[in-house]
């Protein structure tokens, strides 16, 4: 009994009659205090405990990582994935909503000159930076190297702009500590808003991504869209 790697207990009568050195652990109570005395004649029970909360924690920590990247804690594409089906699946309701991806100006340069660890910190920044600029149910992602995604569900056109200028703007201002110097980035960011003539999951996403190409074209740190925005979204970056 006092080696058993699982709690065990004998009862009568709702009384602990035998009980393990494990069984006082996991229940937190002395020997002393779980025993009293049997009933003589009465049937008995016996009883095994076992504590699963590591195998729990285990679980979910693996089922967390599954769905998120371990750099920078926000989303990863996975999750993104899973995320767009379902909101496809939900139309017309799940409209509107937009789409942002983030591509990091510079950020080669971040490497190149002070290492990967140096650009692991400046993701890390990016990523808290897009996270303070969104609602609790909006989901943020890191797609991948230097490449974020925002998805804006039930989000009005001119409501998701403001959030990727927001977005543009904070990682324009981050100034992230380095070995005595400080490190800077700026993003290009492509919006596309969930139009009615969009039928895939695919689609929305190309229409993001070349938003986000013409950002970079057009001089990069700044916020382009396709469709009826593109004037007002140059009148943002021109400001």
């Amino acid at each position: 009994m006092a080696a058993a790697p699982v709690g065990i207990a004998f009862t009568r009568s709702s009384q602990f009659v035998l009980v393990s050195t494990e069984m006082c652990r996991l229940l937190r109570r002395d020997e002393t205090t779980l025993l009293s005395h049997a009933k003589d004649g009465d049937a008995g029970t016996i009883w095994t405990l076992t504590d699963i909360s590591a195998e729990v924690a285990e679980r979910s920590s693996l089922e967390w990582a599954a769905n998120h990247d371990t750099l920078t804690g926000l989303a990863n594409r996975k999750a993104f994935n899973q995320r767009l089906l379902h909101l496809f699946d939900a139309l017309p309701g799940s409209r509107p909503s937009a789409l942002l991806l983030l591509d990091l100006d510079r950020f080669k340069s971040v490497n190149d000159n002070h290492g990967h660890a140096a650009g692991d910190a400046m993701l890390r920044a990016v990523a808290t930076a897009v996270q303070s600029c969104v609602r609790g149910g909006d989901l943020a992602v890191r797609l991948g190297g230097d490449e974020f995604a925002v998805l804006l569900e039930r989000c009005p056109a001119d409501v998701a702009l403001r959030v990727a200028e927001d977005i543009r703007a904070g990682v324009e201002a981050l100034r992230v500590p380095w070995q005595g110097q400080i490190l800077s980035a700026g993003a290009s960011v492509g919006m596309a808003v969930l139009a009615e003539e969009i039928n895939t999951a695919e689609e929305w996403v190309a229409h993001a991504d070349r938003a986000c190409y013409d950002a970079k074209a057009a001089g990069r740190n700044r916020v382009h869209s396709t469709g009826h925005l593109h004037l007002q979204l140059q009148w943002v970056a021109g400001s």
